[in-house]
């Protein structure tokens, strides 16, 4: 995965532009197997399973080597296939409970997402259709180049226009594996999000410009989304989060915080009940310590909460167990699975190099750290206290 082939391939092929290659395979049908758009939404699941799929392939060598006779079947194949799925679900669970959301939803983490009590029946754990609208709040923090780095954090050329991005998992095949993309994530600093500009200029007309005629625009499409599904507008989800429903031009100046931004939004929409909410979520200032507003803090932050506490199949650990998962950090993965020798102690935080950065291979033990990678977390995931609950057995 590091400088490999993540696929077999000859390697003597050297990196290529897609240009052909795409609209082959738009002739053929085949761009749909490319199910992530860009490279960055690429990077991540690839390392984390990853990680996990060469852990257990290890542990599955060695239990077959002890095995002996008839006691090595293909269920144990499958015992170790469970055991990867169910750690690599809790490991995304406990970095995205303990260090993504705590910093995206600021105050209100504390407020919505209370602690883990139980398995709560009365809660569904279904996305809601509002989340799918709320959650693509990263739009407004994706920068309109991506500017490499190489080992050693160092700026290289050339930059990388995002319209470049959509579907070239080719990049990462390609062009060394995943390392030289982690580097971005990690040391280059998202976009801020802001009231204005919301989004940046590549996100206008020219996303998937390599799989398409045209290029689609991207902030269009999220506005259409809400009507294309019938949802409420803007003050209707305040109402149902509790908070204040502005009414008039200034009163939404209050609730923006921006008398401008009022005044267009106003002219655009004529009247606050027709406002959009996805425009009108994003348009919020933040809650304090947050990257997002009151309104989309609370849709956010119900979801997440719901998705835990109403979740039937929540898996019951020993209290070994849940400490061992509770080690489970990203840089840590990191760590594990690549090459870098130098990572951020805070991933999700905006890095630069090299302040926050530790070696990867300090072999110093902390309170709260690993041999090779030291543990930074600072908030756990509450123990389980929920017994597996089985679907009841239909009559028949």
């Amino acid at each position: 995965m590091s400088g490999n082939t993540l696929v077999p391939s000859p390697r003597h092929q050297q990196a290529e532009d897609p240009s052909a290659q795409v609209e082959e395979e738009r002739g053929s049908g085949m761009s749909s197997v490319l199910l992530l758009p860009d490279v960055p939404e690429t990077v991540l699941p690839t390392l984390h399973f990853h990680a996990n799929h060469c852990m257990f392939m290890q542990i599955s060598s060695l239990l077959e080597g002890a095995w002996a006779g008839e006691t090595r079947s293909p269920g144990n194949g499958l015992l170790c296939l469970c055991l990867e799925l169910c750690c690599l679900w809790h490991g995304t669970v406990i970095i995205t409970f303990s260090d993504f959301l705590p910093l995206l939803l600021g105050s209100g983490f504390q407020r919505l997402i209370l602690l883990y009590q139980g398995c709560n029946e009365s809660v569904g754990p279904q996305v809601f259709n509002i989340f799918t609208l709320a959650f693509p709040i990263a739009h407004t923090s994706v920068p309109p180049t991506v500017d490499c780095l190489n080992q050693n954090y160092k700026p290289i050329d050339p930059k990388i226009l995002l319209r470049n991005t959509s579907f070239a998992v080719w990049r990462i095949v390609k062009e060394g594996g995943i390392d030289l993309f982690l580097w971005i994530l990690m040391a280059n600093q998202a976009k801020l999000m802001t009231q204005q500009p919301m989004v940046v200029d590549e996100l206008w007309d020219q996303m998937f410009e390599k799989v398409e005629r045209t290029g689609f625009d991207l902030p269009t499409l999220n506005l259409q989304l809400s009507r294309d599904r019938g949802l409420s507008g803007y003050n209707s989800w305040r109402q149902f989060c509790g908070i204040s429903q502005p009414s008039v031009l200034e009163t939404l100046a209050q609730v923006l915080r921006n008398h401008g931004l009022a005044e267009n939004v106003m002219q655009l929409y004529g009247t606050t009940k027709n406002i959009d909410i996805w425009i009108g979520a994003l348009a919020e200032s933040f809650v304090n310590g947050g990257r997002v507003g009151p309104l989309m803090t609370c849709l956010i932050g119900i979801q997440f909460r719901n998705a835990l506490d109403g979740d039937r199949f929540w898996w019951f650990f020993t209290s070994q167990q849940r400490s061992s998962l509770a080690q489970t950090f990203l840089s840590q993965i990191m760590c594990d699975s690549t090459h870098i020798s130098e990572v951020p102690r805070l991933t999700f935080k905006a890095n630069k190099y090299p302040f926050g950065f530790v070696s990867s291979w300090n072999s110093e033990r902390t309170e709260e750290g690993t041999e090779r990678c030291i543990s930074f977390k600072q908030q756990r995931v509450p123990a389980c206290k929920c017994e597996i609950i089985r679907a009841p057995k239909q009559s028949s």
